[in-house]
């Protein structure tokens, strides 16, 4: 049996209109697929590269879960070097992605009963990870 705050949420509206997109596709309708987010390109050839010399080096384990020092300090130069701001590693905490970097905020800064203020329209997700951390999303809608 699950836990009970999963019958809070709704299964994943991006994967439903994926799935959509893809039976579409394959009874012939010319389709633009909006949904998951994939590149629409091939993986670059120099990331293609950094990960088989990385499985070479055996560069295979487990990092820091904050991440790897030397990509932490990358990004603070990267934001350094494109919009000026000064920030240090222990401020950089690398995920595996945007949807895991939202959880992990909801996890660190909602508790259960709170409120928690978002726009519409909005990542499908948002509001899903609010309820998982037993907390109620409030949307507000936004004009462009």
């Amino acid at each position: 049996m699950f836990a009970q705050r999963l019958a809070q949420v709704s299964g994943s509206a991006t994967l439903k209109a994926a799935a959509e997109a893809e039976r579409l596709r394959r009874a012939g309708f010319d389709v633009v697929d909006f949904t998951a987010g994939e590149p629409d390109f091939p993986t670059p050839e120099h990331v293609k590269a950094a990960g088989k010399a990385a499985i070479d080096a055996n560069f295979t384990r487990y990092t820091a879960a904050a991440g790897i020092p030397e990509l932490r300090e990358a990004v603070c130069a990267r934001y350094k070097g494109q919009y000026g701001v000064d920030i240090t590693s222990a401020e950089v905490l690398l995920t595996a992605g945007g949807k895991q970097a939202l959880f992990n905020t909801a996890l660190a800064l909602y508790d259960p009963g709170d409120e928690v203020i978002t726009h519409a329209p909005y990542w499908p997700t948002i509001p899903e990870q609010v309820k998982l951390v037993g907390a109620t999303p409030v949307i507000v809608p936004t004009r462009a």
